[in-house]
Formats: structure tokens, C-alpha cells, sequence
């Protein structure tokens, strides 16, 4: 998702044949390209259940404060939380809504302070009814160029 050329993994907790959580920590080649992945176990199957990425973040304080991991969301969504840096030009990022095949289904640039509380209007192409995995998206404005950074909520899209 991220399309980093390479990278570089370790676990920092958990992830044990019992455990149902774990936490890793990925590294890109270039300045500050660092990311934490915290994994559960799908259904907290522990017998060989399958490890699902529910959120990543970039560095140890979460850049995306609402909504949490695992919420429902409907459309459209408030997403708040504060960047760490101003950005470049007044564009601190772009909130990205992304559905279950990590389609881009809506999305808003963030300009302004570092704190942000902006509404984003995702198109689902479900049913009125329906809901499906989705992941919300910050991607800090990045002029440098390189491996491009993203903090990701995993999160449930209503239609």
C-alpha cells in the first residue's frame, strides 16, 4: 500500500504462537520513514489464526485522534487529529477513505494549523445497508519525495 522500494521489520511486542496481538515496527530507507503496526488476531483465533494489520502509525503519538480503530463510520466522516509538522505551503496532508480493495472512495487535503477536524464524503458501492472493512488515511504532505509515510485506521464503512 505503501509502495516503499524496501523495508526493514521487527517486532517490538507480542506475536507469539499464543498471543493475539503484536506490534512491529517497519523501517524505509531515508530520514524519518518509520512506521508502527499493531496486529490482532482475525476472530482472536490463536490456533493458527490469521494476523490483520488494525492500525498504523507514524512515530510513538497517533497523528489520527477520531475515528478509532474498529469504528463504524458513515458518510460523511469526521476525521480530527494533529499533524506533527506544518506541512509545505499550508498543506499539512490528505485524508484518504479507502474501501475493502483499498479503492480511494473519498478524500479531502488538510490545509491550515496542524490540528485538523475535517468532514471527508466517501461514495460506497454497497447497498443502503450494507458495510464493509475500510481504512481511513493520513498521508502528511511530503515535498521531499522518497518513501512516502501514511498513518492508517482500519474501520468499518456503512453505505
Amino acid at each position: 500500500m505503501l509502495k516503499w522500494p524496501s523495508a526493514n521489520a521487527s517486532v517490538e511486542s507480542g506475536g507469539g504462537a499464543g498471543d493475539t496481538d503484536a506490534v512491529v515496527l517497519v523501517t524505509a530507507s531515508g530520514p524519518n520513514k518509520q512506521i508502527r503496526v499493531s496486529l490482532s488476531r482475525l476472530e482472536a483465533n490463536t490456533s493458527g489464526g490469521i494476523w490483520e494489520a488494525t492500525l498504523v502509525e507514524i512515530g510513538a503519538t497517533p497523528i489520527i485522534a477520531a475515528p478509532q480503530s474498529r469504528a463504524s463510520i458513515t458518510s460523511p466522516v469526521m476525521v480530527k487529529g494533529s499533524s506533527r509538522s506544518g506541512g509545505f505551503e499550508g498543506v499539512i496532508g490528505r485524508i484518504s477513505i479507502l474501501d475493502h480493495l483499498y479503492t480511494d472512495i473519498g478524500h479531502s487535503t488538510i490545509q491550515g494549523s496542524p490540528s485538523f477536524s475535517i468532514r471527508v464524503t466517501y461514495t460506497s458501492s454497497l447497498n443502503p445497508g450494507g458495510a464493509e472493512e475500510g481504512v481511513v488515511v493520513f498521508y502528511p504532505d511530503n515535498p521531499s519525495g522518497g518513501a512516502q509515510l501514511a498513518e492508517m485506521v482500519k474501520v468499518l464503512i456503512s453505505a
